[in-house]
């Protein structure tokens, strides 16, 4: 694993931990503010295997140097990587990726969940009722199922109890109709 702290090209610094694992080169990266402290670093470096667990990775080699360097050049080549990582993230020297697909390298795995829901209409409150029909679950809705304001209180409902933000939840069909399906997508949560 190799673990790089740096300026950040914007505001701010990059704590960015890269690894190969299983053929698969992985990649987390995160933002501070200012400069961490140790402490930071270490908390970091705590959640960091089950964040690499959610990546999906790329194929990789990792490569062992050949030959001692001098400390000119390494000092030299180091400072020819760092200017290049500001223009852009890249695996560094002691990695090889195979895959094209880099950008891969950092992408987290999600969960989709789809849901149908059944939404009666006329109600005094949007609510989850509890009871299932033909496999759909049955939502009390205010207004009309077309209304905007049910397809809000729908998907303020769907955030509440799923915890996701409002890009995660997509209407799939049924906008007009009483059946109604959505697309939710979990991300990953890490525990302390």
């Amino acid at each position: 694993m190799k673990l790089t702290v740096r300026k950040a090209e914007g505001p701010g610094w990059l704590m960015i931990a890269e690894m190969v694992e299983n053929g698969l080169y992985k990649v987390v990266t995160e933002r501070c503010g200012e400069e961490p402290p140790y402490d930071t670093i270490m908390w970091f470096l705590h959640r960091l295997p089950g964040m690499l667990d959610q990546i999906c990775g790329v194929e990789a080699i990792e490569i062992t140097p050949s030959r001692a360097v001098s400390a000119k050049r390494a000092a030299r080549a180091a400072s020819r990587e760092i200017e290049a990582s500001r223009r852009k993230q890249s695996p560094g020297k002691s990695f090889q990726i195979i895959s094209e697909e880099w950008e891969k390298a950092g992408a987290w795995k999600r969960e989709v969940t789809e849901l149908i829901l059944w939404v009666k209409p006329g109600k005094k409150r949007t609510a989850v009722t509890g009871e299932t029909v033909k496999g759909m679950l049955v939502v009390e809705a205010t207004g009309a199922p077309g209304d905007s304001k049910t397809h809000a209180d729908l998907r303020s409902l769907l955030k509440k109890r799923y915890r996701v933000y409002d890009q995660d939840i997509e209407l799939v069909e049924g906008y007009t109709s009483q059946r109604k399906v959505y697309r939710i997508t979990h991300r990953a949560s890490f525990a302390p």
